[in-house]
Protein backbone atom coordinates (compact mmCIF):
# COMPACT_ATOMS: atom_id res chain seq x y z
CA UNK A 1 0.00 0.00 0.00
CA UNK A 2 3.08 2.48 0.94
CA UNK A 3 4.30 1.79 -2.35
CA UNK A 4 1.11 3.09 -4.40
CA UNK A 5 1.75 6.39 -2.41
CA UNK A 6 5.69 6.81 -4.17
CA UNK A 7 6.61 8.20 -7.44
CA UNK A 8 9.18 5.09 -7.71
CA UNK A 9 9.42 2.41 -5.66
CA UNK A 10 12.98 -0.05 -5.55
CA UNK A 11 12.97 -2.80 -3.91
CA UNK A 12 16.18 -4.68 -2.41
CA UNK A 13 16.61 -8.55 -2.61
CA UNK A 14 19.47 -10.37 -0.92
CA UNK A 15 19.91 -12.71 -4.29
CA UNK A 16 18.29 -13.06 -7.43
CA UNK A 17 17.08 -16.15 -9.35
CA UNK A 18 15.93 -17.03 -12.78
CA UNK A 19 12.66 -17.71 -12.03
CA UNK A 20 10.37 -17.92 -8.49
CA UNK A 21 9.16 -20.89 -7.38
CA UNK A 22 6.26 -19.73 -4.70
CA UNK A 23 6.35 -23.79 -3.51
CA UNK A 24 10.31 -23.23 -3.31
CA UNK A 25 10.92 -19.57 -2.25
CA UNK A 26 7.94 -18.73 0.20
CA UNK A 27 6.63 -15.88 -1.67
CA UNK A 28 6.29 -13.10 -4.75
CA UNK A 29 7.07 -9.68 -4.92
CA UNK A 30 4.42 -8.34 -7.64
CA UNK A 31 6.52 -6.46 -10.14
CA UNK A 32 3.77 -3.88 -11.00
CA UNK A 33 5.29 -2.67 -7.10
CA UNK A 34 8.40 -1.76 -8.01
CA UNK A 35 10.25 0.19 -10.68
CA UNK A 36 13.57 -1.01 -10.04
CA UNK A 37 15.29 -4.13 -8.27
CA UNK A 38 18.58 -3.60 -6.83
CA UNK A 39 20.61 -6.45 -5.43
CA UNK A 40 21.70 -5.96 -2.02
CA UNK A 41 23.51 -8.87 -0.31
CA UNK A 42 23.22 -8.52 3.74
CA UNK A 43 20.76 -5.46 3.24
CA UNK A 44 18.41 -6.09 6.20
CA UNK A 45 21.76 -6.35 7.87
CA UNK A 46 22.09 -6.07 11.35
CA UNK A 47 18.03 -7.27 11.69
CA UNK A 48 17.37 -10.71 10.04
CA UNK A 49 16.95 -12.04 6.76
CA UNK A 50 15.38 -15.47 8.32
CA UNK A 51 17.06 -18.29 7.12
CA UNK A 52 20.15 -17.02 5.63
CA UNK A 53 21.46 -14.40 9.26
CA UNK A 54 20.19 -14.34 12.39
CA UNK A 55 19.09 -10.71 13.90
CA UNK A 56 22.09 -8.90 15.41
CA UNK A 57 21.02 -7.45 18.58
CA UNK A 58 24.70 -6.15 20.01
CA UNK A 59 24.92 -4.23 17.02
CA UNK A 60 21.36 -2.74 16.86
CA UNK A 61 22.21 -1.32 20.04
CA UNK A 62 25.14 -0.05 19.11
CA UNK A 63 22.90 1.69 16.83
CA UNK A 64 20.93 3.12 19.21
CA UNK A 65 23.66 3.97 21.91
CA UNK A 66 25.04 6.24 18.99
CA UNK A 67 22.40 7.83 17.76
CA UNK A 68 20.95 8.77 21.15
CA UNK A 69 24.22 10.09 21.93
CA UNK A 70 24.26 12.06 18.89
CA UNK A 71 27.25 10.22 17.09
CA UNK A 72 25.24 8.43 14.17
CA UNK A 73 27.79 9.92 11.83
CA UNK A 74 30.68 8.17 13.50
CA UNK A 75 28.84 5.56 13.74
CA UNK A 76 28.07 5.24 10.53
CA UNK A 77 31.82 5.81 9.41
CA UNK A 78 32.37 2.79 11.69
CA UNK A 79 29.82 0.60 10.29
CA UNK A 80 31.12 0.71 6.83
CA UNK A 81 34.61 0.94 7.62
CA UNK A 82 34.06 -2.80 9.37
CA UNK A 83 31.81 -3.91 6.45
CA UNK A 84 34.71 -2.81 3.85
Amino acid sequence: ELCSAADRVITTVETTVERIERERDGFVIPAPGSDYIALAPNGAYPTSCYPKYPIRGGELMRYVDACAAGEFARYLEEFLQAEG
